[in-house]
C-alpha cells in the first residue's frame, strides 16, 4: 500500500493491533485504517478513523501538533 499511494511519512504495519493496544482501550480501532499522530513524547495527538479525507487533512494535523510541541 505504501509503495503504491507513494506514502512518504512513517507507518507501522500492525496487522493484530499489538502496538495499537499499547495505547489503551481509549483508542482501540473503530475503522480500518486508523491513522494516529503522535506528538514528541509518542502521546496520540489525533486520530482518524477510517479513510484520510486528504493529504492536506494529514498534513494540516501533523504541523498542528508539531506547533504545540515547539
Amino acid at each position: 500500500f505504501e509503495r503504491s499511494y507513494g506514502i512518504a511519512y512513517p507507518s507501522i504495519f500492525d496487522p493484530g493491533s499489538e502496538q495499537l493496544l499499547q495505547f489503551g482501550a481509549k483508542y482501540s480501532p473503530q475503522a480500518t485504517p486508523s491513522t494516529y499522530v503522535l506528538d514528541r513524547e509518542g502521546r496520540v495527538a489525533a486520530l482518524i478513523s477510517g479513510e484520510v479525507p486528504s493529504v492536506r487533512t494529514l498534513t494540516e494535523l501533523v504541523e498542528e501538533v508539531a506547533a504545540e510541541d515547539g
